[in-house]
């Protein structure tokens, strides 16, 4: 596997066919519009707010039931958003890869959500099994005041790249099931059998996308850092009102946020894009020969 080549391809794939980064884009509308309306908030909050805040919390059940239900709708919308966003994009490349050059926002739309539901479900078995795995070391950490963290460190260190190669078996199975049409637990079978076959070179492509992935983070922290460090000197003033505070904050928000889910959400989409890449690089070819047994 030519790794330096997909990683070219990918580019230039994203940059002729836009459309496929706007769709992309789509997971991280969920945040993004979040981001935006906490900035909003915070420009027209003040110390009078906090009186109602205080009030609004001597109703703990009240209080209780409304972050759950928040939080549950933001996760499940957040869930949905990327299913349909990362489902575009790997259909996206798909048929580009497969000669089509004019490709419609409402064409991609269309033929992306007879996947959506697998993609979630494969992001659910997946993403169900990495938190699982890392809860339960935490759980006895809790339970037994911190001890068994002494127990299970070793196993703590191998759980990282264990996450990151999860993340790579992931991108695999759902490159699987808008490739070639699979259910989630054939793509599943799919990219375990690729996996085993194919190991070193995913895990070295794997480590690559992650530092793409990095570079985007760093990309975002020096300017949100510089802006931190400019503006906070002034506020820490004495003189300075509260509200200014919050008016800081808010504008803060409205700019580094949105720019941070659209870098983000750039390089999730060339990550995305990159594994149909090689998905198809090794499953398509003639010379893989890959068997996966299909129910009768």
């Amino acid at each position: 596997m030519q790794h330096f080549e997909i990683l070219a391809q990918t580019w230039k794939l994203l940059w002729k066919h836009k459309v496929i980064l706007a769709f992309g884009l789509l997971a991280m509308l969920v945040p993004g519009l979040v981001g935006v309306l906490m900035g909003t908030s915070m420009l027209f909050f003040s110390v009078d707010n906090f009186g109602q805040f205080e009030r609004m919390l001597g109703n703990e059940t009240w209080f209780i039931l409304a972050w759950f239900g928040f939080f549950g709708l933001f996760m499940l919308l957040s869930l949905v958003a990327t299913s349909v966003g990362w489902t575009g994009v790997f259909k996206g490349t798909l048929k580009v890869e497969k000669g089509q050059q004019g490709i419609t926002f409402s064409e991609l739309w269309a033929d992306s959500w007879p996947y959506v539901g697998r993609v979630l479900g494969i992001l659910f078995l997946i993403g169900f099994g990495m938190a699982l795995v890392f809860m339960v070391p935490a759980l006895l950490g809790i339970l037994t005041a911190g001890v068994a963290f002494l127990c299970i460190l070793p196993m703590m260190v191998i759980l990282i790249p264990l996450s990151f190669l999860a993340q790579m078996y992931m991108y695999l199975c759902i490159a699987a099931s808008v490739a070639d049409d699979f259910d989630v637990f054939i793509a599943i079978k799919r990219a375990w059998e690729i996996t085993l076959k194919n190991f070193w070179p995913l895990a070295l492509m794997s480590l690559l996308l992650y530092l793409v992935q990095m570079a985007a983070g760093i990309l975002i922290a020096i300017p949100t850092w510089g802006a931190q460090m400019i503006f906070m000197i002034p506020l820490m003033s004495e003189n300075v009102r509260p509200e200014t505070m919050f008016t800081f904050f808010g504008i803060f928000m409205l700019v580094i946020m949105p720019l941070a889910f659209l870098v983000q959400g750039t390089a999730q989409t060339y990550v995305n894009s990159a594994w149909m890449l090689v998905y198809l690089r090794l499953s398509h070819r003639p010379e893989a020969n890959i068997p996966v047994s299909l129910p009768a």
